[in-house]
């Protein structure tokens, strides 16, 4: 199947989380097709990860794909789930984030198994959510035998004039609850008592201008605002207001420096409250940074990345890369395509981008094999 036609089929599959499993039997069985042996590790019923391999390697190069996209956002003017072509562009959802690499990583595959080449293919569920897939495969130890792992993601990194995006380190994000506390009174007496909002936002308002830490190649730690909740049921003034911030982070600012950052400010402002990390399922992703003294690093930017005139950089998100890098202390390389609009309506890939991946992918597995 030709490049077009195989995102087309991969972008008429709905995958939105947590509804994976169409694609993956689809890409289960095309993997199977094309020669490899293919073991799976559960995440949820009907939420299954893929772990492909062809060949036999004691250190395999192993490219990685989630599988899952976002939901389908109000603005889109063509079908989501039917790939439109507009000069170098396809529009459809998760052509960019990240179903445009998952086609050059297939094609890839099928490079490797045509030259009798190892490779492993890597695809999780749950990226978009709370990276449960990566976590999985993690905690069953299904990632064997891996040298470097190479994703697919774009990074965000979005210069149309560049053939290929490259990645060498992400920021890493923790989630946090702040109850602001204040004094309930009847609205009609509203002096009597300490509006929580009012106090809320003016530690937002605080926040918004506290310049974070940075660091070199990550930069500076980033600070969102993701929702704000009070509620009463009585006519009466709030006396609580919940704030929820990601904090995406680097080496000097992750979550104990954050809280202490907090609660110094709450004391200055002589706001009343709490801070606490937000629980979740799984573990939040630290940040990571590619040791670019690696052998097999310096050979492709010597012999693919220089040669394409491409500077890596260091993506302002968290991925599964971030869980990879952290827990198997292995290379973690992100070489996507370029794209745009990725979680927003009209989300697009570069179709030469695409192209010009499937040949880095094929260079990546010769020069890998030819260092091992």
């Amino acid at each position: 199947m030709d490049t077009l036609k195989l995102l087309a089929k991969l972008v008429s599959i709905n995958s939105i989380f947590p509804n994976e499993q169409k694609i993956v039997t689809y890409l289960i069985d095309y993997l199977k097709e094309l020669g490899f042996e293919v073991t799976t590790v559960e995440t949820e019923v009907e939420r299954l990860n893929i772990v492909a391999t062809y060949g036999k390697s004691k250190s395999y190069l192993a490219f990685y794909s989630h599988s899952d996209t976002v939901p389908v956002y109000r603005g889109w003017i063509t079908d989501p789930f039917k790939l439109t072509i507009k000069n170098d562009k396809a529009y459809g959802l998760g052509t960019g984030d990240m179903k445009g690499g998952m086609v050059a990583i297939l094609k890839a595959g099928e490079f490797a198994v045509k030259n009798n080449i190892p490779v492993q293919i890597v695809i999780g569920v749950d990226e978009e959510n709370i990276s449960a897939g990566a976590h999985d495969l993690i905690r069953t130890r299904a990632l064997k035998n891996i040298g470097c792992i190479v994703s697919a993601e774009s990074g965000q990194v979005r210069d149309l004039k560049k053939p290929y995006s490259v990645v060498y380190g992400r920021l890493g994000r923790e989630m946090f609850d702040i109850k602001v506390i204040g004094e309930s009174a009847h609205a009609a007496e509203p002096h009597k008592g300490q509006n929580a909002i009012h106090y809320a936002l003016e530690l937002v308002q605080y926040l918004e201008n506290e310049k974070l830490p940075s660091e070199n190649n990550l930069g500076p730690a980033r600070l969102l605002l993701q929702s704000i909740e009070a509620k009463v049921e009585a006519y009466s003034v709030p006396d609580s207001c919940l704030l929820q911030y990601s904090l995406l982070t680097n080496s000097k600012m992750a979550s104990h420096k954050f809280i202490n950052l907090v609660k110094k400010l709450m004391n200055k402002l002589k706001i009343k409250g709490t801070i606490t990390l937000s629980p979740r399922p799984t573990p939040y992703g630290p940040c990571y940074q590619l040791d670019r003294k690696i052998s097999f690093i310096k050979k492709i930017e010597k012999e693919i990345f220089n040669k394409d005139n491409i500077t890596p950089a260091y993506a302002q998100s968290v991925a599964d890369e971030n869980i990879f890098a952290n827990h198997l202390k292995i290379p973690v390389i992100v070489a996507g395509p370029i794209e745009d609009n990725i979680h927003k309506a009209q989300e697009w890939v570069s179709i030469s981008s695409v192209n010009n991946l499937i040949e880095v992918y094929k260079k990546m597995l010769q020069i890998y094999y030819k260092s091992a």
